[in-house]
């Protein structure tokens, strides 16, 4: 109806209709009238009549209280009209959009401050993406305009419209409106989407892979081949090691997916190495140079990296220099008497000894010969060896000193670790020392033989004495009796002398068998007075003693068996072989003096001929292009030595003036004295 009025308004006669209801008064006449004047009046009506029904009508219109009634129509229509305008608007209102709504809210209010239109939508995130097993992923959704409910998240199973809804939660945290929702220790891939209102958001997917991890590890580790140690492969996933500088290691890394990238992160220096990969295996070899530590990184063909990756540690063993020491004889010695030296060495190193080597030098020589103690080069931690060494291979002198040293060598590279033992000496004495000592020990020798003598004179006077007292008396008083057991006494501690007399006749006679020149006289000489000696004062004194002891048991005073113990008491026999004894040790040392004094000659003949030598060679060199300062000390050392043959030489005379000389010894003994003093006042 409210439509009709716009699109086909009231005609004039259903006007007529209208006005003739609400005046009452036309009674038909204005109808009637109406349709006389639009030319629809019914056939066969009289124009008089028409006429008159229109007059009448005109004039009851022309009532004051018709114009009221044309008023109300027109009122009525209006507000028809609005009415009907008015729902049709608040009907497309309410049913429009919003962004109708919003526009028309514009529309009415040009100055308010509305946000700006746009339809709502959600940002969605994070999206498609790939999660790590075991990760957590939170889902947001920022409107582009102010909600006032919440928005819902579904959760679906991938390629599955079945899944769960939850109502997101806003973020207090953010400076914008925002929803979220965190999903925590993702095991399975899962899809979702939000909705709001009539949004709804595309579907995203979060994939869920495990990490790239490593499976296997295996380290080998491959120690510099002067070592001559097996290569060592550890036990799996054991990645730290200590090694010594300069050696090898391969890494044999196998991961637990097939990895598209793998590196190796060394710290210190902070250098990073990419590997080669084939699928989900690869290898690494490096040198040790330094002390440092790695870490190994994976990442598959998704970009997915293993996370906080092991750090293993590499530590450089520092090579220590190694030890040697001699454990015998380990001190100076005199050149000994069956010409080898016995030695005991250890070596050590932590790392191995390679080489063990006795270095020797005989006399002023300064070169060193080596002789090698190790068979092989085989690298041993601990190496220990019994070296006898032939000293009679040796060109040795009388006055000559051997050093010698051990040196031991490891086998770092480029070069090795030394180690040295202390310098030590054999001696081979002089002639002129040899004959010293055996003079000193031959003459403490006889000067004990003569005390034992004289002792056993008194105990002979003793025994005498108390052999008459018994025989005059024709009984053994208390007297005689102590007497007897003090000679018996004296008798045993003569024993204990006799056996020093031994002691230093037999140092004695090593003097004279370790001396090379000892002529075979004076060997056969010293061999007699030993025996003699032994025969003295063990044998013989022994049976003296038995004899004794058995008399003061068995004594009986009784004339006519007093005799048969008279024996007991005779020491004669006994001390005039101490008296023989003493003279073939004189005689001995005479021999010993002239045999030896040829040999001391020649002996310093020798050294002032071999110190003359090499002084002259060097003073020619101190002329021509100075000495160096290790030539200027051995030319100190050489005037100390010059002084000291010089000194020999001086006591050498005054020890043999009493020997009758013969003519050659004289003559070399004052060239000798000769040459000293000359080389003495060039000094």
């Amino acid at each position: 109806w409210a439509l009709r009025i716009y699109t086909s308004p009231h005609g004039f006669i259903k006007l007529g209709k209208e006005l003739e209801s609400s005046t009452q008064q036309f009674e038909s006449a204005l109808i009637s009238a109406i349709e006389f004047t639009q030319g629809e009046a019914p056939q066969g009506s009289s124009a008089a009549l028409m006429k008159l029904t229109v007059g009448v009508a005109s004039e009851k219109l022309t009532d004051p209280k018709m114009q009221i009634s044309l008023n109300r129509i027109s009122v009525w229509n209006a507000i028809v009209s609005l009415l009907s305008v008015l729902i049709l608007g608040c009907s497309w209102y309410f049913l429009s959009p919003f962004e109708v709504r919003r526009g028309l809210d514009r529309l009415i209010r040009p100055y308010a401050n509305l946000a700006g239109y746009s339809p709502l939508s959600f940002s969605v995130g994070p999206g498609n993406r790939i999660v790590p097993r075991g990760e957590s992923a939170q889902i947001f959704a920022a409107p582009n305009q102010d909600i006032s409910g919440l928005p819902i998240l579904h959760l679906l199973k991938p390629e599955n419209s079945e899944g769960t809804s939850i109502e997101m939660y806003p973020d207090e945290l953010a400076s914008q409106t925002r929803f979220i929702y965190p999903l925590t220790g993702l095991q399975n891939s899962t899809d979702y989407q939000v909705s709001y209102d009539r949004f709804t958001s595309d579907r995203f997917s979060l994939t869920v892979i495990p990490r790239p991890e490593i499976r296997e590890l295996f380290l080998t580790l491959t120690y510099p081949e002067y070592l001559g140690f097996p290569p060592q492969k550890f036990s799996e996933g054991l990645g730290d090691c200590s090694a010594p500088a300069g050696s090898r290691i391969e890494l044999s890394v196998r991961a637990s997916q097939p990895i598209s990238s793998a590196s190796i992160y060394f710290e210190p220096p902070g250098a990073t190495h990419t590997m080669e990969v084939k699928r989900d295996a690869f290898a690494y070899k490096f040198v040790v140079a330094t002390s440092t530590s790695y870490c190994i990184f994976l990442a598959n063909s998704l970009g997915l990296m293993n996370e906080n990756p092991v750090k293993h540690s590499i530590s450089v063993l520092s090579d220590a220099s190694p030890t040697v020491e001699i454990l015998k004889p380990g001190i100076n010695l005199p050149f000994p008497k069956q010409k080898r030296l016995d030695l005991k060495v250890v070596a050590k190193d932590d790392f191995g000894v390679i080489s063990v080597v006795l270095y020797y030098s005989i006399g002023d020589r300064r070169n060193w010969i080596p002789l090698n103690m190790k068979a092989d080069f085989s690298p041993k931690k601990e190496f220990e060896v019994e070296y006898p060494w032939m000293l009679d291979t040796l060109s040795v002198e009388p006055g000559t000193e051997i050093s010698y040293f051990v040196r031991a060598e490891d086998g770092m590279k480029p070069s090795p670790q030394v180690a040295s033992t202390p310098i030590f000496k054999v001696t081979m004495p002089s002639m002129h020392d040899v004959y010293k000592g055996m003079e000193e020990t031959h003459g403490d020798v006889t000067k004990r033989i003569r005390e034992v003598m004289e002792s056993e004179k008194l105990r002979q006077k003793s025994l005498k004495e108390a052999y008459e007292e018994i025989k005059h008396s024709q009984k053994l008083d208390y007297q005689s009796e102590k007497d007897i057991e003090k000679a018996i006494q004296e008798g045993e501690e003569r024993q204990k002398q006799s056996q020093e007399v031994f002691d230093q006749l037999q140092k004695l006679n090593d003097r004279v068998q370790e001396n090379p020149l000892s002529s075979p006289e004076v060997l056969e000489k010293m061999q007699k007075v030993q025996e003699l000696l032994h025969d003295v004062l063990d044998d013989e004194a022994k049976r003296l003693m038995k004899q004794l002891r058995e008399s003061l048991q068995n004594m009986k005073v009784d004339p006519k068996e007093l005799e048969k113990y008279e024996e007991a008491f005779k020491m004669e026999d006994h001390i005039k072989s101490l008296d023989h004894t003493i003279e073939l040790l004189n005689q001995l040392k005479e021999q010993m003096k002239l045999s030896n004094l040829g040999n001391s000659l020649e002996d310093l003949r020798r050294r002032q001929e071999k110190i003359a030598s090499e002084t002259n060679e060097l003073e020619k060199k101190a002329e021509s292009k100075g000495l160096t300062p290790e030539e200027s000390k051995r030319m100190n050392e050489i005037q100390e030595k010059i002084a000291e043959l010089a000194s020999q030489t001086s006591r050498m005379k005054e020890k043999f003036e009493s020997i009758a000389l013969s003519d050659k010894d004289k003559q070399i003994l004052n060239d000798l004295s000769k040459e000293l003093q000359k080389l003495e006042m060039e000094k």
